[in-house]
């Protein structure tokens, strides 16, 4: 059923992308959005796509059937040039803190960090 649940949202956030966006698999529950050249104000509208995306719908599987949230954490880069402070690692731990934002203040939500 994981597995379902896991390949469903996959297309799901795979149908909200737009050309040169590339998503994958993060961790075990967790989805990653490469977006070279857009802002954090245009990934926040793809975002919110896929929440929608995830709002319409539920997931059926031989278990039952299944809502998923969705919470999105943006790491804008524009903060970390400033600070000549953008190596991978350092926006992968803003995206992840972003995240733990949007989880904290009630999931289906996007929360940006720079």
């Amino acid at each position: 059923t994981e597995n379902i649940i896991i390949a469903e949202s996959a297309k799901k956030i795979q149908r909200a992308l737009t050309a040169g966006e590339i998503a994958a698999r993060y961790s075990e529950v967790m989805f990653a959005v490469l977006a070279p050249g857009r802002t954090a104000d245009s990934m926040n509208f793809t975002a919110e796509k896929i929440i929608q995306a995830a709002r319409e719908s539920s997931i059926i599987t031989a278990d039952g059937e299944f809502n998923v949230t969705v919470s999105v954490g943006i790491s804008d880069t524009r903060g970390h040039r400033a600070r000549n402070n953008c190596s991978s690692e350092v926006l992968l731990g803003s995206a992840d803190e972003a995240i733990a934002k949007a989880r904290n203040n009630g999931r289906n939500r996007v929360e940006i960090v720079s």
